[in-house]
C-alpha cells in the first residue's frame, strides 16, 4: 500500500475514534443535564412509556386502589395504569392515572397521589378522585421511537474518502465488541440458569418492587376466580424456577372479608418477552410454618 495512503488511513482512523467518543461525552452529558433539569423541586414531568409499563408504576397504582378500598370500604379492582408523571418534592409525588373495575363491574378511570420517601421506606396515599376528563382514556403514547439512536453528522464522503471509510470500520470494530460482549453475558446468564431449576430468591430480590407486584397479582387473579375480598399484606418467601419464561414460587400473607390473616402460596408463571403472566396456583397454608 501506497505509505502516504497508509498514513492517511491511519490518522484518519485515530481522528474517527476521536470523534465517536466526543460524540458519546457529549450525549452523556446532554443526558445528565436534562435529568437535573427535569428534576427541579416542584416541577411536574411526564414519566416515559417504558416506565409507566413497568412494574414500580404499577406497584403503586395498585398500591393505590388497596388503601383507597381500605378507607372507603370498597371494593374496586386494578384494571390498568393509562397515565403517570412525577413531582420532586420531599420524596417524590407520583400523579397516576389508572382504571379500575367497581363493586358492578363497571370499569372507570381515576386520579390519585401517592407520596413516596425511598430512603424511609414510606409510601402515602394523599388523592384518590373519579377522573372527569374523557381523554384520560386514552394511553399516551411516545412520538418517539426510543430504539431509534441518534444519527451522527458525517463528513462528506466525496471530499474525503479515506476518513469515511475508517470512519466505518471503527463503527463496524466497535460493534463486533459490543456484540461479542453481549453474547458473552447471555451464555453466562444461560449457564446460571439451567431449565428447571428452582432457587430461592435473594433477601434484596424478596424486597423488591417486582416481586411484590407479583405477589398482589396473584391476591388479585384469586379474587377474580373466587369472587372473594383477599387483601395483600406482604411477601413472606420466594423462589423462582427457569421454565419457558419463569415459574415463581411466592408465599405471601393477605387479609380475609373478616379481618384475620392468613398465609398462602401462589404460583406465577411469567414470560416478559410477551408481556404475559398466569397466576398457575393459589391455596391456603397454615400460618404457623412463618411465624
Amino acid at each position: 500500500m501506497n505509505p502516504n495512503k497508509s498514513s492517511v488511513v491511519a490518522s484518519s482512523l485515530v481522528i474517527s475514534a476521536f470523534l465517536m467518543l466526543a460524540y458519546f461525552y457529549m450525549g452523556v452529558e446532554t443526558v445528565e443535564d436534562d435529568m437535573i433539569n427535569d428534576q427541579k423541586t416542584g416541577g411536574i414531568r411526564d414519566i416515559a412509556e417504558q416506565s409507566v409499563n413497568g412494574a414500580e408504576m404499577e406497584t403503586l397504582a395498585r398500591f393505590a386502589v388497596e388503601e383507597h378500598n381500605k378507607k372507603e370500604n370498597s371494593s374496586l379492582k386494578f384494571s390498568r395504569l393509562l397515565n403517570a408523571r412525577e413531582q420532586v418534592v420531599a420524596g417524590k409525588m407520583y400523579h397516576l392515572t389508572l382504571e379500575a373495575t367497581d363493586g358492578d363491574g363497571k370499569i372507570k378511570v381515576y386520579e390519585t397521589k401517592v407520596w413516596v420517601q425511598t430512603w424511609n421506606n414510606m409510601k402515602q396515599m394523599k388523592e384518590f378522585k373519579v377522573s372527569n376528563d374523557p381523554n384520560l382514556r386514552k394511553q399516551n403514547k411516545s412520538h418517539l421511537n426510543p430504539n431509534t439512536p441518534r444519527q451522527l453528522e458525517t463528513m462528506n464522503p466525496n471530499k474525503s474518502p479515506f476518513v469515511s471509510s475508517s470512519l466505518i470500520i471503527t463503527a463496524f470494530l466497535l460493534f463486533a465488541t459490543f456484540d461479542f460482549g453481549v453474547c458473552r453475558v447471555e451464555k453466562g446468564m444461560i449457564r446460571s440458569q439451567k431449565l428447571g431449576g428452582v432457587r430461592d430468591i435473594t433477601e434484596q430480590g424478596l424486597n423488591g418492587i417486582e416481586i411484590e407486584t407479583l405477589a398482589r397479582f396473584a391476591v388479585e387473579e384469586h379474587n377474580k376466580k373466587e369472587n372473594s375480598l383477599l387483601k395483600f399484606s406482604r411477601l413472606i418467601k420466594a423462589k423462582e424456577q427457569v421454565v419457558a419464561g419463569k415459574m415463581y414460587y411466592l408465599t405471601l400473607e393477605a387479609t380475609d372479608a373478616a379481618g384475620k390473616i392468613k398465609a398462602y402460596e401462589t404460583k406465577v408463571w411469567v414470560k416478559p418477552w410477551i408481556n404475559f403472566k398466569q397466576m398457575q396456583e393459589f391455596k391456603q397454608v397454615s400460618n404457623d410454618l412463618f411465624v
